[in-house]
């Protein structure tokens, strides 16, 4: 389990601490490249914004928090065979308490990576959103992997 919380620990402190500059930070937005700029977005919605100002509402917000909350312990209690597995959970959730922890604190996260190229825009995420999205899709890729090898 060292591995799963030493994993957890590092998304969660690199996702405040970024966040935590963003929030501080009176340069923004931030070129760093022609297609990617540091900005600073709150997102009242869930994933991408969705039902963005709905969880605002202290319903919504509790509805929320109970989900996250619940998903959170099942992740501890879950129980891994391989120093893979262990990282992948611990990333999901570190991600899941630094975006928890933005939820507690301000009732909504803050995003600040803003992709875009000639007018376009992906929805802006952060180090919590990068660190979820990539163990999932790494396990997704683990877990076919598993799947062809056993047919």
């Amino acid at each position: 389990m060292r591995v799963f919380f030493l994993t957890a620990l590092c998304v969660y402190v690199i996702d405040r601490v970024t966040k935590i500059w963003v929030l501080k930070t009176q340069v923004l937005p931030l070129e760093i490249f022609p297609f990617f700029r540091i900005v600073k977005v709150w997102n009242s919605g869930m994933v991408f914004g969705l039902g963005g100002g709905l969880f605002l509402k202290t319903k919504g917000l509790v509805f929320l928090l109970t989900i996250a909350l619940l998903f959170l312990v099942v992740l501890i209690s879950f129980k891994t065979r391989s120093a893979s597995e262990k990282l992948i959970l611990g990333m999901i959730f570190g991600g899941g308490l630094g975006n928890l922890t933005d939820r507690l604190l301000y009732g909504r996260v803050l995003d600040f990576f803003d992709l875009h190229l000639k007018g376009l825009h992906w929805p802006a995420f952060n180090v919590a959103d990068v660190a979820i999205t990539i163990s999932i899709f790494t396990f997704l890729v683990l877990t076919l992997r598993k799947e062809k090898r056993c047919t």
